[in-house]
């Protein structure tokens, strides 16, 4: 059933009922993230109808997100290429990861240190700092780098430009633990990578784990 909107087989819907047609799919407006997320930002956001998920359930093109399957617009590009197909385990700890960080964000708890701040806007997933964030995920477990500069010599700016995106603002954090809940602590705690995850004008995101190792990109165009 349904029509290809934004490479996702499903139906615009006003209700619940309007998703009766696909099994395990409800109603996700149009405000939301999840919804958000499945198209481009250039276009009209639209409620759709998504399945419902738990991390680990949704197929290698999508991502849970806000507990609904939204499919992962990466790249055709060289740069991109290598993180089409995410492994299964990796892709259930960036799943659980961004859950997590969408939770903090939207909490009174989100704060480096000192008084909790107000609660921040709710990201966007977008698949062009997904890419960006799996090759860097990648690159750090393979050489142990401790900074946001690469293997390659190249910066935060640089690996979202190869990804196609032209951030206006920007930033990384990453860490390498083997729990998600220990790992989370880490980044959202160290004096170097929380800051970029309390951010206001950042607006999108993307996640990308390799082995222990993850790292969460943000960025506004």
């Amino acid at each position: 059933p349904g029509s290809c909107v934004c490479g996702l087989c499903t139906l615009e819907c006003l209700s619940n009922a309007d998703c009766e047609e696909i099994p395990g799919a409800s109603c996700v407006d149009s405000s939301r993230s999840a919804a958000r997320s499945q198209c481009p930002p250039e276009v009209t956001p639209r409620s759709l109808c998504l399945q419902a998920c738990e991390p680990g359930e949704c197929d290698s093109e999508q991502l849970c997100f806000e507990d609904q399957c939204v499919h992962v617009r990466l790249p055709d590009s060289e740069y991109c290429g290598t993180t089409t197909e995410q492994d299964g385990a990796a892709q259930m700890r960036e799943e659980e990861l961004l859950a997590a960080l969408q939770t903090w964000r939207e909490s009174t708890s989100a704060a480096c240190g000192g008084e909790p701040q107000v609660s921040l806007p709710a990201l966007r997933l977008d698949g062009r700092l997904v890419c960006a964030a799996r090759n860097f995920a990648a690159d750090l477990a393979s050489t142990g780098g401790t900074t946001l500069t690469d293997s390659g010599g190249r910066d935060s700016e640089t690996r979202f430009a190869l990804a196609d995106y032209t951030a206006l603002t920007w930033g990384e954090s990453f860490a390498t633990d083997a729990s998600v809940v220990e790992l989370f602590e880490t980044l959202t705690t160290s004096a170097d990578s929380c800051p970029p995850l309390v951010e206001t004008t950042t607006t999108d995101v993307g996640l990308g784990c390799f082995d222990q190792t993850c790292v969460i990109s943000l960025g506004s165009e």
